[in-house]
C-alpha cells in the first residue's frame, strides 16, 4: 500500500484530503508542522507528501524546501496546497520545489488526477482543476 503524509496544522483541511487518499488506497499519516516536521516525514518514508503552504511555524514553503533538500527523501513527490487567492503562497511553493501546487478548492476532487500526474510527470498544469506544476505559470 503506498504511503502519503499530510503536513497540515489545520485538521479541517487535512481530514477530507486524508479521506480521499484512503479511498484511493493510500496509507495516510497527518502531521502538524513544527520544527520536527521534516524528521517525522523522513521517519514515515512516504511516496508523496502534501504540504499546506499556509501552515504556520515553520511556514509551509519552508517545510517543502527542507523536504526537497533532504538526502533521505530523494524521490519524494511533494504537493503544496493553499487557497486559490493566496497567489504568493502558491508561488512560494513552486519556488520551494513542490512538484505540484494545488488550490484548496480543487484538492479533494482532483486527487486522482494529481496522483496520476505525479506518476507520469509528463503532463502540464490544468487551470480548470487548479492543478499546476512548476514552470507552467499557473
Amino acid at each position: 500500500m503506498p504511503k502519503a503524509v499530510l503536513v497540515d496544522d489545520n485538521l479541517m483541511s487535512a481530514t477530507p484530503i486524508a479521506a480521499g487518499l484512503r479511498a484511493l488506497g493510500y496509507e495516510v499519516l497527518i502531521l502538524t508542522g513544527g520544527p520536527s516536521a521534516v524528521e517525522r516525514v523522513t521517519a514515515a518514508a512516504p511516496e508523496v507528501a502534501f504540504v499546506n503552504l499556509a501552515s504556520g511555524r515553520p511556514p509551509g514553503p519552508e517545510i517543502a524546501r527542507q523536504l526537497r533538500a533532504s538526502d533521505q527523501l530523494q524521490g519524494l513527490q511533494i504537493v503544496g496546497y493553499a487557497g486559490h487567492v493566496e497567489t504568493p503562497l502558491l508561488h512560494a511553493g513552486r519556488e520551494a520545489g513542490c512538484d505540484m501546487v494545488v488550490a484548496n478548492s480543487a484538492m479533494r476532487q482532483a486527487l486522482p488526477e494529481i496522483l496520476a500526474k505525479l506518476g507520469g510527470r509528463s503532463h502540464h498544469g490544468d487551470t480548470e482543476t487548479g492543478v499546476s506544476e512548476p514552470g507552467t505559470g499557473e
